[in-house]
C-alpha cells in the first residue's frame, strides 16, 4: 500500500473534512481516511519539501510492487526523494523507512528494558494505531474499516491489550460502580481478611452442589483442606 498525494474535501453541514485518498490498497479498492490536524501538518510538510525539490510540483512515479510482482503505474505518491545517483524521484521503499526509523531511535537513544535499542518496522506503527484506537474507545469495526480489512478477526489480530492497561480499565470499571453505591458498602480489607482469603481460597477447596431441577440453585461450599 502507498499513499497517493490527493486532498478530498467532505463538506458536512459547514464544515470541510480533509479526507486522504489511499490507492491501491490489499482489497485493490480505493479508501479515504479522515485527516486530523497534526495528520495534516505532517503531511503539507512532505508535500512542500517534495514541492520545493520538484519544480513545484509533485512528480508522478511507478513503484514496483514485490508482492504481486508488478510495475504499478505513475502516480503522485506521497513518500518519495530525488535518487541522487539517477537524479530522479523515486518511491521510498518500506525497507528504507525502515532504516530511518532505526537511525533515529539509535541517536536519540531510546532502548527497551535490557537496553538495546529499540527496532521498528513501518508496519509496527499500523498494529500500534490500531491497538491504541481500540483501547481509547474507537468500535473495532471503525479501526477495521480505517485500516481497509474486511474481516474483524483480522483487525483483532492487530490489537495488543496489555496487562496494565487490562487492570487500569478494570479499577476504572469498579471506581464507577462504587460511585453509585452507598459508601457504608465498601471497606479496605483487613490483615486478618486476607488471611482468610489465602487460606481458604484454593481451587482445590471450592466443588459445587449438583442442580437438581430448574428451581434449585447451585451452591459452592469453600471448606479448608484438612
Amino acid at each position: 500500500m502507498c499513499v497517493v498525494w490527493k486532498w478530498c474535501g467532505c463538506l458536512r453541514s459547514v464544515e470541510i473534512v480533509p479526507l486522504l485518498q489511499i490507492v491501491p490498497s490489499k482489497s485493490n479498492e480505493e479508501r479515504l481516511l479522515l485527516v486530523g490536524p497534526e495528520l495534516a501538518s505532517v503531511v503539507a510538510t512532505i508535500v512542500t519539501r517534495v514541492r520545493a525539490d520538484n519544480g513545484g510540483t509533485v512528480p508522478l512515479v511507478a513503484r514496483y510492487d514485490h508482492h504481486e510482482p508488478v510495475m504499478g503505474p505513475p502516480l503522485p505518491h506521497l513518500f518519495q526523494r530525488t535518487s541522487a545517483r539517477h537524479h530522479q524521484s523515486r518511491v521510498i521503499s518500506p525497507r528504507s523507512v525502515a532504516d530511518l526509523l532505526n537511525t533515529t531511535l539509535v541517536r536519540i537513544g531510546l532502548t527497551d528494558a535490557a537496553g538495546a535499542s529499540l527496532r521498528f518496522t513501518p508496519h509496527d506503527f499500523r498494529r500500534m494505531f490500531a491497538t491504541e484506537a481500540v483501547t481509547g474507545g474507537l468500535p473495532i469495526h471503525i479501526v477495521a474499516r480505517l485500516l481497509g480489512h474486511a474481516n474483524l478477526a483480522t483487525t483483532k489480530a492487530y490489537t495488543a491489550v496489555f496487562q496494565d492497561d487490562l487492570v487500569r480499565s478494570y479499577r476504572a470499571f469498579l471506581d464507577q460502580q462504587r460511585s453509585v453505591r452507598p459508601e457504608a458498602e465498601y471497606r479496605e480489607p483487613t490483615d486478618t481478611d486476607w488471611h482468610e482469603f489465602h487460606s481458604t481460597s484454593s481451587c482445590a477447596n471450592w466443588s459445587w452442589a449438583p442442580v437438581r431441577d430448574l428451581t434449585a440453585v447451585p451452591v459452592s461450599t469453600n471448606t479448608p483442606a484438612s
